[in-house]
């Protein structure tokens, strides 16, 4: 479940990151559109800022609990 999360978390962040880089070239070729202002953009921006926190905190935790439990090569498997 947790692997899965993860799984779905950072393909939501690596996804919202494109449409963001994505917003603000087109805002600077045309700033008329006002992508980086409009309330959609905003909310997209939320769910962003969201899922990259709760993404952070899930891999965090699996790496203190695995230096806890003094699983050194799970987290050398997780460098490569």
């Amino acid at each position: 479940m947790k692997r899965k999360l993860r799984l779905i978390l950072a393909n939501l962040c690596a996804v919202l990151a494109v449409c963001f880089l994505i917003f603000s070239v087109l805002d600077w070729f045309n700033y008329m559109m006002n992508f980086s202002h409009n309330p959609v953009s905003a909310k997209l921006l939320v769910l962003f800022c969201i899922a990259a926190i709760a993404l952070s905190v899930l891999v965090l935790l699996d790496d203190l609990t695995a230096k806890r439990r003094g699983d050194t090569e799970n987290t050398k498997q997780q460098d490569q």
